[in-house]
């Protein structure tokens, strides 16, 4: 459960979103598009799912995603969207940036994506985690395409502040050192993933000085 698994490109997602409806928090949008990995790393603690080490794995993050059936399923992303769509102020992008991440998973893992809840052998994955040249071009593409279409959505609205530029700063800090960092044990692989819930916690910092109506994720809370 390396952070640097399409960290870039998940996150290009959610900056891509705010280009669609400008005034949707950040937090909202890094909430949907890493929904299932935030989830992921709570059943991985629970014991619901697990993960092991594969030394024979030579491309990049060398991980046996042994049980994922709930928080990477297709069907849990899918009902995970549905609930989105139905409950949430904006839940049609929500849902959308949800299902992005399960498509763009199965474009990088090892044949190891379930399809059905729990334990499934219905599988489906790429692989492109083992082409590193292509899978730095789609992290690094969407990265690059979200950075620009959050600069544009905020053109004419306010200035965007030293905070954004630490947290792009943060999150390339965290692929590089999952990129280039190996894993020795299984704690050093499942103590990465606490490093993503720095995300939504960045996103927040940067909502929380914007000038205009401050929405949370669902638009619980607001203020003017």
């Amino acid at each position: 459960m390396g952070t640097g698994d399409m960290l870039l490109a998940h996150f290009g997602l959610a900056l891509s979103g705010k280009y669609i409806n400008s005034k949707q928090s950040l937090l909202s949008l890094v909430g949907a598009s890493f929904a299932p990995d935030l989830v992921r790393i709570v059943f991985v603690f629970l014991h619901i799912e697990s993960v092991s080490l594969s030394p024979s794995i030579s491309g990049f993050f060398p991980v046996d995603h042994d049980i994922m059936g709930y928080s990477h399923s297709l069907i849990g992303v899918l009902l995970l969207a549905i609930i989105l769509l139905v409950k949430a102020k904006s839940g049609r992008l929500l849902a959308t940036l949800v299902v992005g991440h399960w498509v763009l998973d199965a474009l990088m893992y090892r044949h190891d994506l379930p399809i059905w809840l729990g334990v499934s052998h219905a599988k489906v994955g790429l692989g492109w985690l083992d082409r590193p040249v292509l899978f730095l071009l789609i992290e690094l593409g969407l990265f690059m395409l979200g950075l620009w279409l959050y600069h544009r959505s905020r053109t004419g609205v306010y200035k965007i502040g030293k905070r954004f530029w630490i947290t792009v700063m943060g999150v390339l800090g965290l692929f590089l050192g999952s990129i280039l960092s190996t894993p020795k044990s299984i704690d050093d692989l499942i103590g990465y993933g606490p490093m993503l819930l720095l995300l939504p916690l960045m996103a927040w910092w940067i909502d929380y000085q914007r000038p205009q109506t401050y929405q949370s994720l669902g638009g619980l809370h607001r203020r003017q």
